[in-house]
């Protein structure tokens, strides 16, 4: 448990507030904009459809990247 989860909220967080123009919590921030943000975090299995965790992982994962472009926010966790 190292924080890392919230690390990467709060990042989320902060760059939609950067977008929108709000105070964000930082002396600068210099960033180009997003026009997307994605953000996979934890994932359960689907035993009745025949899913394991990691295959809806794999699936989530795939999906995701999929539908990111170049300018999009793609935040993934364990």
């Amino acid at each position: 448990m190292g924080g890392k989860s919230t690390l990467l909220r709060q990042v989320c967080l902060t760059i939609i507030l950067a977008q929108i123009g709000a105070n964000v919590p930082a002396e600068n921030l210099e960033l180009s904009l997003v026009d997307r943000i994605f953000v996979r975090m934890g994932a359960r299995d689907h035993i009745m459809a025949g899913k394991s965790t990691f295959l809806v992982e794999l699936m989530e994962t795939a999906s995701v990247l999929s539908s990111a472009t170049k300018y999009s926010l793609v935040a993934l966790d364990e």
